[in-house]
């Protein structure tokens, strides 16, 4: 694949893809409009495209977080991809911090439960909490093992820590990040989805974009490219 740092990506000797899912804690999944059917659909199809055909395989990232990130893992997982788990602080104090969030009993089942299917589970504490929020060492662990991110972003306004923060840097966009020489840089492929205080109430297909680093080596501008890279990459 070009425009990725092979340095950071060199654990990935086996040919296999390896997919970042970053997205938003708040996505809307209103059942009664189809929203939770149709973000789903949407995931299915892009790692589909992802795996090509023969498919190659998956291995999907995720912090598990309520919303974005768990719903892309069941799906990954459903399609029979393999799961790593990468929370950002242990287990009990994470699921103590969901419960800080507002989270139910039956939304910590549910993290536990994909937790339990993961075939790989490490925490990544932040490294630079001067500059970093709690999930910032999570999320640049997951940018480093990827190559490319699957965002479930809707494109807004970025905050530290968050799925606009995550997907900027990978990118290579600039941001309020002191340690630019640590990230990889790497191809996004966005869902565009909506967040629960801007559902607009009724059923809508989700757009898609594939994101690209606007600085080095050109990439792949399609997931078609994408895989036929990677599989001439892996003599897959």
């Amino acid at each position: 694949m070009t425009g990725a740092n092979s340095t950071a990506h060199s654990t990935q000797d086996a040919p296999h893809l390896t997919v970042g899912i970053t997205g938003h804690r708040d996505v809307c999944l209103n059942k009664e409009v189809a929203h939770d059917e149709s973000l789903r659909e949407a995931i299915y199809t892009a790692l589909t495209r992802l795996r090509g055909s023969p498919g190659v395989p998956i291995t999907v990232i995720s912090s598990l977080a309520k919303g974005a990130d768990r719903v892309g893992a069941d799906v990954a997982l459903k399609m029979g991809c393999d799961l790593m788990a990468v929370l950002p602080m242990p287990k009990e104090e994470y699921e103590r911090d969901f419960r800080r969030l507002g989270e139910t009993d039956d939304d910590i089942a549910e993290f536990r439960r994909l937790l339990g299917l993961a075939s790989k589970s490490l925490v990544v504490r932040a490294g630079h909490p001067e500059t970093e929020t709690v999930y910032g060492g999570a999320s640049r662990h997951i940018a480093c093992c990827s190559r490319v991110l699957l965002a479930l972003w809707d494109g807004g306004k970025e905050t530290p820590g968050g799925t606009g923060w995550l997907v900027n840097r990978f990118l290579g966009r600039p941001g309020l990040d002191v340690h630019k020489a640590s990230w990889p840089h790497g191809p996004v492929y966005q869902i565009r989805v909506h967040r629960e205080s801007a559902c607009p109430g009724w059923k809508s297909d989700f757009s898609v974009e594939w994101l690209y680093p606007e600085e080095g080596e050109k990439v792949d501008k399609t997931i078609d490219e994408f895989v036929k890279r990677l599989r001439k990459d892996s003599n897959v």
